[in-house]
């Protein structure tokens, strides 16, 4: 189990660290803030608090790199892809092309030893073609909702993060559990300097990094480890219920700390119906083994 060292290692630390990178690169204290800034605030933020995270919890990847270990990759080449952007004059439809080729790219990566020693040829075109596509279509619905949605989607994100390290923890997935809970951290401090700003592009951005490792995690605890299919099927999509939050008589005529709650009822209601027969299933399993 999680020892109280880590918790502050793995998780007050990397909170802090985000909450200080995104506040010095998008200075909330300002009126404004351009749209670029947000989008490397919040990428940047979430590398460096899951990076601190995950080194603490792994040290650093060395060969033979196994699936965890590309989670810090991609998190890294997508911050590139954002400095690549902040400082070019790219058209604005070369950005969403970008980020689905490396949602694409990064499927087969966590996959490799399935897709080496265990698929036939037909087994990897079906995975790998249903397994991207739902990877492109749930980065590509999240992304749309940050261009719309206000400052308490990161709030929605870390309480999903944290969901999904609960889960990989109750599924005997130390690592992931731990992942998945320093992820959450480092969302939750990003998202409190967002509170702190008063323009309304707070949450541009913060699916950049946060949605290729949450989708990575529930792929390595179904593939390798003891993630029920339904469960991580379920905890992937639990961030499209968000969306409830821009039916157009809700959003016109409510506050947004309604709108905020709404959000938050709707996506734990979802995350609830896989944590209770997840933890239920943990109590059981150790029932049995103290029964011994």
């Amino acid at each position: 189990m999680i020892e109280p060292i880590w918790a502050v290692t793995g998780m007050v630390v990397p909170a802090l660290l985000a909450a200080i990178v995104l506040a010095l690169t998008i200075r909330p204290w300002r009126k404004s803030c351009s749209i670029h800034s947000m989008h490397l605030g919040w990428a940047l933020a979430i590398l460096v608090g899951f990076g601190t995270g995950y080194f603490v919890t792994l040290g650093w990847p060395h060969a033979p790199m196994v699936a965890v270990d590309y989670l810090g990759l991609v998190a890294l080449i997508a911050v590139v892809v954002q400095l690549g952007v902040n400082l070019s004059n790219c058209p604005s439809w070369v950005v969403p092309i970008a980020r689905s080729i490396l949602a694409i790219a990064l499927t087969p990566l966590l996959l490799i030893s399935y897709i080496e020693h265990s698929w036939s040829a037909s087994e990897i075109v079906l995975w790998l073609s249903a397994l991207c596509l739902a990877s492109v279509a749930i980065q590509g619905l999240m992304t749309a909702l940050s261009h719309r949605a206000g400052r308490d989607l990161p709030v929605v994100l870390g309480v999903c993060a944290g969901a999904v390290g609960l889960a990989n923890l109750m599924s005997a997935w130390e690592t992931g559990g731990q992942l998945g809970l320093t992820l959450a951290a480092a969302i939750f401090g990003g998202a409190a300097i967002a509170m702190l700003m008063s323009c309304k592009i707070a949450a541009r951005g913060v699916t950049i990094v946060v949605m290729p490792i949450y989708l990575g995690l529930l792929v390595i605890g179904h593939f390798y480890n003891s993630l029920v299919g339904w469960h991580a099927i379920v905890l992937a999509i639990a961030p499209l219920a968000a969306w409830v939050g821009e039916i157009p008589k809700l959003k016109s005529k409510s506050a947004p700390w309604v709108i905020a709650i709404v959000r938050l009822v709707c996506v734990g209601i979802i995350l609830l119906a896989v944590l209770f027969p997840v933890v239920f299933a943990f109590i059981e399993s150790m029932s049995d083994e103290y029964a011994y």
